[in-house]
């Protein structure tokens, strides 16, 4: 389990990143347009310009949820393995025990 978060990890860093990168290069070619003096493309560059920020927003908040879960599930095999750990010395300390008698 913890093997599996961390490679899930790993890929929605690397989503992340990428992502990042091209919100950055389209966020920069519209705000260029938005100063244009054509009107009508200027408008049109700032309505892009709100739609690529929404759009940016909820992919980031899917990214983080992603993430959230994944390192959820390390935090889970990660207490799973040392409760197992711990059992397993107690059982053979019972069995040790056992033995003596």
């Amino acid at each position: 389990m913890t093997s599996e978060s961390k490679t899930e990890t790993k890929a929605i860093t690397a989503e992340k990143k990428k992502l990042d990168k091209d919100y950055a290069s389209q966020q920069k070619s519209l705000t260029k347009l938005t100063t244009s003096k054509d009107k009508d493309e200027a408008t049109q560059a700032r309505a892009d310009l709100k739609a690529l920020n929404t759009k940016y927003k909820s992919d980031a908040k899917a990214l983080d949820i992603r993430l959230r879960e994944a390192t959820k599930k390390s935090t889970t095999g990660t207490s799973d393995l040392t409760k197992g750990k711990a059992n397993k010395s107690t059982a053979k300390m019972h069995l040790k025990y056992q033995k003596r008698i």
